[in-house]
């Protein structure tokens, strides 16, 4: 027989002759693969029968199709030969798919029980190097070439090794988390990422985040110990997602509070990771009503415009400005059935479908369901929106997590289950057009939980082209510096600053150049890089030219003798720096003395501005509350501290602040007065003179104006409570701060008693007084 490759899909053969021997190039069995780097894209198959003649070998360059390679034996004799005709051909055959397979941060998922699949060849194929078993929480990160990093389950970390990572236990996510872990490359350090974490609800423990640097242990990586909470007294729910911002290189960190709707974005920009911008908007997530939604998938869409959440058992779609975080647009749809919960949320990959699971096996759920619907989110209204759900046939199995892949699939994953189900065709309305496989990606004996990894929605682009963009300063001269990532040979490149009225001055050419600008505004500058392979790059981004800072001391100051006081040129930016008359750099100063005092700052730009300020003394308040006296209290004593200027403050022994106080009972009384900051302070001690008291026996009430009331006399009956008792001892009159008013309104004739208690000196008074009209 001739030397021929036999293709089969499982019902047809095709054979066609070839000219060259057997190519060997991908011997390495997938299980031994190293994930350090890209793995092969094809490798022998061992054949399916035993005794087929050894001038066989299969191999497998896509999914679903199995090539032979049929030779003469004698073809086979020479070993050099056979090894230089097994490279040439192996190279050969396999090109094409070497050529598309996927390079990415999602080149590898680990989810499940040991389960990981790798988007290494012409589609996913199994991996069994996880030692990872994730009942929900888990993330995963590969390099830009596709080599494997680092992945998590939000509570430890595992490195290319499959080894624990230096530092990477006992991290404060939760592996029951459903988002409960996102990893972010850092995007000025190409060599560090972030890792996310949160907490398993109910009131998720979270967001905290770890910077972990690939730089250490050879790289292997290390996990950096200090642990960064962004909000840590919000109660979260446990959904996590990363979208990528519009200018291509950033990323926001969004999450979702519990018990409130509020939304919050956090920005990983090259100066790290921002407080979060918070957006209000939506139903209130309230799922205490059994449905655990908090425990559900938000996903935003590949375009970074939508983001998809299940909110008290309600799908709702929000619209995102992947510009500024913001949250706004919202739109809620009925629930597709009711008092069900939904679980898993993906959009198709043009972002015109969504794709939405519920699972059984949720806590607490009424009624158990099995569901995978796909709904039309490009209509315009909520209604339209509902309507257009279709549920999708898929036997008895039970869906969990949805995943976009990078081959433009989107990937089901069955809670128990040795096989991922792939949705061929997500961006196809119907549920017979989007083409659910079943049996799409085999898990090679191990089994998926009910969660994939969680990735952000997009990732920067690579190469990325980017360079400083300021803001700048009027006047002063901008620098700027080209930065391509991963570093490439550049040939070239080309400036263009976005102010044609600087005429030949608007272009440059190198990788760091300058230009000044002459005018207030924003600039629009362009870069265009050839590299050394002839390959052109554009980066295009909007330039602030800003006015010089603001420094403002304030008016002249007058401080009291003895007083320091904080100068401060007022709020600035960060990155400014600051230089005081004595060559200190702080962004305040404190004055003890008078003088002249001066700042200069100079702005992130390099924008000079100064200010300058006289600190003077003042008089301090003048107080005179007399010298201690001893008085007979019925006469009553009011203090007053003297004339003050105007807008003094008074404080008296008990806190009150009037500007005089009644004196109620002896003791030692004290005022403090502030006038413009400055404080003085006043002190008198008042005594009783113990004059006689005089306690009335009888009262006349007929409205003669002669001793209607019971006045006491010889002490101030203001300091003293009183109650009044009948002859039967039944209170009939009672008053904190007694006033001589009582004329017993509304009481018999008779005999009364009485007992005067002053709560500060513990003195009484009582006896009895005879009412006659």
């Amino acid at each position: 027989m001739g030397p021929g490759i036999v293709f089969s899909n499982g019902f047809a053969r095709r054979r066609a002759a070839l000219v060259a021997p057997v190519p060997s190039p991908c011997q390495v069995p997938r299980s031994e693969m190293a994930l350090e780097r890209p793995a092969a894209p094809c490798w022998p198959k061992p054949a399916r029968h035993a005794r087929r003649p050894r001038s066989f070998i299969s191999y497998s360059c896509l999914p679903k199709y199995r090539m032979q390679v049929a030779l003469p034996t004698e073809l086979l004799r020479s070993r050099a030969r056979r090894h230089y005709w097994r490279v040439l051909f192996g190279l050969l055959l396999c090109w094409p798919w070497l050529a598309s397979a996927q390079r990415g941060p999602d080149n590898y998922w680990f989810f499940g029980q040991q389960a990981g699949i790798g988007f290494t060849g012409g589609g996913p194929s199994s991996i069994r190097s996880s030692v990872m078993a994730a009942s929900e929480n888990c993330a995963i990160v590969s390099d830009s070439t596709g080599a494997l990093l680092f992945y998590t389950d939000g509570r430890s970390v595992w490195n290319a090794r499959h080894q624990p990572m230096l530092n990477g236990q006992r991290l404060l996510g939760n592996p029951s988390a459903t988002q409960g872990a996102l990893i972010v490359q850092h995007p000025g350090r190409a060599k560090q990422y972030f890792l996310f974490t949160i907490g398993e609800e109910p009131g998720a423990v979270g967001p905290y985040y770890y910077l972990v640097d690939m730089a250490q242990q050879n790289g292997l990586g290390a996990v950096s110990r200090n642990v960064m909470a962004q909000l840590p007294t919000a109660p979260m729910t446990e959904r996590l997602t990363g979208i990528l911002h519009a200018d291509g290189r950033d990323t926001w960190v969004v999450t979702h509070g519990l018990l409130n709707s509020r939304f919050y974005a956090s920005l990983v920009s090259p100066a790290g990771v921002s407080a979060p911008i918070i957006s209000s908007i939506g139903p209130v997530d309230s799922s205490r009503a059994g449905y655990l939604q908090e425990a559900s998938y938000m996903v935003a869409n590949k375009q970074g415009t939508k983001i998809a959440a299940a909110i008290n058992g309600h799908i709702c779609l929000f619209d995102f400005d992947k510009a500024t975080g913001q949250v706004t647009g919202v739109t809620q749809l009925p629930m597709l059935i009711p008092k069900k919960p939904t679980y898993g949320l993906a959009f198709s990959p043009d972002g015109s479908r969504l794709y939405v699971s519920m699972f059984p096996n949720m806590p607490r759920t009424p009624l158990q369901v099995v569901a995978l619907f796909q709904l039309d989110v490009s209509l315009p209204t909520a209604a339209e929106i509902y309507a257009s759900a279709q549920r999708i046939p898929m036997s008895t199995r039970r869906p969990g997590a949805l995943l976009p892949g990078p081959d433009g699939r989107v990937y089901v994953a069955f809670f128990d289950s040795p096989w991922l189900g792939v949705i061929q065709n997500p961006n196809a309305r119907g549920a017979l057009a989007c083409a659910l496989e079943i049996n799409g990606v085999s898990l090679a004996s191990r089994k998926s939980t009910r969660s994939l990894p969680n990735f952000p929605n997009a990732f920067p682009r690579s190469p990325y082209l980017t360079f400083n963009n300021g803001p700048f300063c009027i006047g002063n001269t901008a620098n700027f510096a080209a930065s391509l990532t991963p570093a490439l040979g550049i040939a070239s490149a080309t400036w263009d600053f976005g102010e044609p009225a600087s005429g030949a001055g608007n272009t440059a050419t190198g990788t760091t150049v300058s230009h000044t600008y002459r005018a207030l505004g924003t600039y629009k500058v362009t870069l265009e890089v050839v590299l050394t392979t002839g390959a052109k790059y554009t980066s295009t981004q909007l330039v602030a030219v800003t006015a010089p800072p603001t420094a403002q001391l304030g008016p002249d100051k007058l401080v009291c003798p003895g007083q320091p006081i904080t100068l401060s040129p007022g709020a600035q930016p960060d990155r400014t720096s600051y230089l005081w008359q004595d060559g200190s750099s702080q962004p305040t100063f404190t004055a003890s003395q008078s003088g002249k005092y001066w700042v200069q700052v100079t702005s992130p730009q390099g924008c000079v501005s100064s200010d300058t300020v006289r600190v003077g003394y003042q008089a301090t308040p003048t107080i005179s509350l007399g010298r201690d006296t001893t008085i007979c209290l019925d006469r009553g004593l009011v203090l007053q501290p003297g004339p003050q200027r105007a807008g003094a403050t008074y404080r008296w022994q008990d806190g009150s602040t009037n500007a005089a106080y009644e004196v109620l009972n002896p003791g030692k009384y004290t005022v403090e007065v502030t006038v413009d900051g400055c404080v003085s302070t006043g002190e008198i001690e008042v005594t009783d003179a113990r004059c006689p008291v005089d306690m009335p026996n009888v009262i006349t009430p007929n409205n003669d104006d002669k001793n209607e009331t019971f006045v006491v006399r010889g002490i101030n009956a203001k300091a003293f409570g009183i109650r009044i008792f009948n002859r039967w001892g039944r209170e009939v009159f009672r008053q904190i701060s007694y006033d001589n008013s009582w004329r017993a309104e509304g009481q018999p004739n008779g005999v009364y008693y009485y007992l005067l208690d002053n709560p500060v000196t513990k003195q009484q008074y009582k006896g009895n007084i005879e009412v006659m009209r």
